[in-house]
Formats: structure tokens, sequence, C-alpha cells
């Protein structure tokens, strides 16, 4: 699974992000845009106000540079198709014998004209058209397969949107908090209830809490550039990400998941690939049977003034060169493709049981912070400020009872995040499979 670091700067929210990914409920429609439809595209204006998922997907696969780049490979195996298909043009002849020499000038020269064409045997442009389709499907299966990595990469930078706006309003709301303790601790100074000192500490609190919102304020930013670059935009016109990191899949059986990796767009390239190279192979066998070239002209016998047919028939014989080599190589390319199908669905599958268990282990994590960390650290915080303003705990008290609510929050977006980036990662190893049909959304809460 690819993951990816969320840049923070350090500070006394002591976050502990350290993947970013997932993905946000989208409509099955948006999920299965066909290659055709995006190939197809004129292209789509970003919204310059809130920006939803489904949005971002459409813009994506119809504007992402690497998906326009591949989307000519189409056009190039379609002339590739074209011309597996063309017979081999006839060549036309022209001789003259009896020109110059002791004779006297031309005319007793003898002109012949003749058409010869090469008669294609063995089933040489039957098996080049086939293995041009072959291709043709290999190509439409990479553009599938770049489209629905387009779409996952889509959902992990808005997810990085929205988890940075959360952050936001945690580090918002923390604000409030420390201003209010800052306030509080100012009238006990004054009144003579503790030390300055403690108002100077919660003075240097104040000023790191609106450091850190000014530095999400800008990670904010980066976020919505790295979105926007999906769709070839620099500057993002989009001011908000709106959705929802606060959903929880219907997940399969680890059985079931293995077992819709094998109908997955991945291993179908795969079978593809090698199909193709079964039809390469049968190209370079067909080559073993040499090509039949037929002639007819006409000769014009100056001296007697007579006209006569020629005819003629031509064949190589495959005595040394029966394209042996070519046929080796290509035999040996059809078991490489099979070796590499079989290595390429223990890989996946290998993929699969990673964010599976990173699904289920982010699920129960969600589920016991947001039952017994988040509450708890909700009401430890509540009781501790209240006590600190009416002198029942110490600064230091209420510094701890904040910084363990800060964490439990963290730790909760921390939580979605993972859940949401492994199934986001489940969703593109299984696209393709009825499977991911099943990893529907529900509240997590």
């Amino acid at each position: 699974m690819h993951k990816r670091s969320l840049m923070y700067v350090p500070s006394i929210l002591s976050l502990s992000l350290t993947t970013l990914g997932g993905t946000a409920p989208a409509s099955q429609a948006a999920m299965q845009v066909t290659s055709d439809s995006v190939r197809t595209a004129t292209g789509l204006d970003e919204p310059t106000g809130d920006l939803t998922l489904q949005q971002a997907i459409a813009l994506a696969v119809s504007q992402n540079p690497e998906l326009v780049s591949l989307s000519w490979e189409t056009q190039m195996t379609e002339g590739r198709r074209i011309q597996a298909g063309l017979r081999p043009n006839p060549e036309l002849s022209v001789e003259m014998e009896n020109v110059g020499g002791s004779l006297p000038g031309a005319s007793n020269a003898e002109a012949t004209v003749s058409l010869e064409q090469t008669l294609e045997l063995g089933g040489k442009r039957g098996a080049r058209i086939d293995a041009a389709k072959e291709e043709r499907r290999v190509v439409d299966l990479d553009y599938e397969i770049l489209r629905l990595s387009v779409v996952s990469e889509v959902k992990e930078r808005f997810a990085e949107v929205l988890a940075t706006g959360l952050l936001t309003d945690l580090a918002h709301e923390d604000l409030q908090v420390v201003d209010a303790v800052t306030s509080a601790a100012a009238q006990r100074v004054r009144a003579g209830a503790v030390s300055p000192a403690e108002e100077s500490r919660a003075v240097v609190e104040l000023a790191n809490a609106r450091l850190q919102q000014l530095l999400l304020g800008e990670q904010y930013s980066l976020a919505r550039r790295r979105l926007a670059s999906l769709w070839g935009s620099a500057v993002p016109q989009f001011s908000r990400a709106v959705g929802s990191l606060d959903t929880l899949a219907q997940v399969p059986s680890i059985d079931s998941l293995l077992q819709g990796t094998q109908d997955s767009f991945e291993m179908a390239r795969w079978k593809a690939e090698t199909r193709l190279r079964e039809r390469l192979l049968a190209v370079e066998r067909s080559k073993r049977v040499p090509d039949l070239t037929l002639g007819a002209g006409f000769r014009s016998l100056r001296e007697t003034n007579d006209e006569t047919f020629v005819a003629g028939l031509s064949i190589p014989l495959p005595i040394f060169h029966r394209n042996q080599g070519d046929i080796h190589t290509a035999g040996a390319s059809v078991s490489q493709g099979r070796s590499e199908t079989q290595r390429a669905l223990i890989a996946r599958q290998s993929q699969v049981v990673d964010a599976f268990t990173s699904l289920t282990q982010a699920g129960h994590k969600i589920r016991v912070i947001r039952r017994d960390v988040v509450p708890g650290a909700t009401r430890a915080l509540e009781q501790v400020r209240t006590g600190y303003e009416r002198g029942r705990f110490g600064y230091l008290d209420l510094l701890e009872a904040r910084r363990t609510w800060i964490r439990a929050r963290t730790e909760e977006i921390s939580g979605l995040l993972e859940y949401q980036l492994a199934r986001a990662e489940l969703e593109r190893l299984l696209s393709g499979s009825a499977i991911v049909l099943e990893l529907q959304g529900e509240s997590a809460r």
C-alpha cells in the first residue's frame, strides 16, 4: 500500500498523522466513467466555491495530463491494427533489352512490362490482425487501471484537504480554550492567587496556539494546490472541499476479497498481456511458411513486331532460415507472461491482505477512541478547566488535560484517515471486481 505523509510542523498538538489518502463516499456512477466518455470529454470548469469529491473525480479523469497522454496510445494501437490488416503492394516493373551496344539504336529493343504480387501464406495477415486486436485490449486495460489510479489519488488528496480542514478547526477550538485559560490566569494573578509566572506560561501557550492555526492555514492552501494539480491546475479555483471522512464500510471477508482479486482489472490486464504474447508467437510461426510471388506481364518484340505474354512464380526455399530464433524468443515470452501473471496475482493478494488488516485495525481504533477516549478526555478538560477557574486545580493540571484532549481528537482524525486510505487502497486493488460494490460506506458514529 502506498502511503503519503502529511506535511505538518511539530507543535504542542503532537500530531500523530503519518499517512494520508482515504476516500469519501462517491457515487457508483462517478466511479464507472468509461474510457470512451473520458477520451471524448472537452474539459470541465473547476468550481470557484465548494468542491465535492464527485466534481474532483470528474475534473481529474477528463483533464489529468497523464490520462490525456495515454489516451493517444489508443489511437496509435488503432493505427497499428489498420497497418496489420494491409496486404503487400503489387510491384510494377519495366524491362528493356537490346538497347544500345552494337545494335542500331533502340529499333530492335524488346520491352517487357510486368506486374508482380506477393501472396502471404501461412496465415500471416490474420495472425497480425489478431495480435493488433489483443494489443488494443491491453492498452484499454492500461487506461482503465491508470484512470482508477488517478481516482484513488484524487480521493487521497481530497482527504488531505478534508483532514487539514479538520485540524484547522481543532486548532481554532484549541485557541478558544487557551484564550479563555489565559484570561482566567490573568484574573487569578490580579487577585493574588497565583504567581505572575503562571500568566506568562499561559501567554506563551496562546502564542503557540495562534502560530499553529497560521501554519495549518498554509498547510490547507498547499493541500488544495496538490489536489488541483491532478487536473492540471497550478492555482486552485475552489475555496473549500465539501465532504466527510466519517464513513465506515461494510467490509467483506478476507476470503471474498482474495477471490475478488482474480477478477480485477490488473489481473485482466496480465491475462490480456499473455494472450498478446501468444498472438505474437503465432505471428512468428506464420513466418516459417514462405510467401509466394506471382508475376504476369506483356512483352513487345520490335524485331518481329510480335507481342507476347509472360508469367512467373517465385518462392523462397526454407532450407536455412525458418525463423527459428524469433519463434524461440516469442515462445519464451509467452512462458514469461504466464509466470508474470501468477507473480502479479500473488503480489496483489498480499497487498489486499495488508489493506484489509489496516482497514480492520483502523476501524477498531476509531470505535474505541470515539467510545472511550474522546468523551473521557472532553469531560476531563471541562472539569479541570472549571476547577482551575475556581482555584481547585493548578495550571499544570489544566495544561495536561488540554494536551490529552488534543491528542484524543488528533488520534480520532488520524484513525479516520488511516481507515479511508486502506479503503481507497482496497477499491483500487479490486477495481473491476464486483466486490468493490460491497465497500459502500455507512456512518462511523
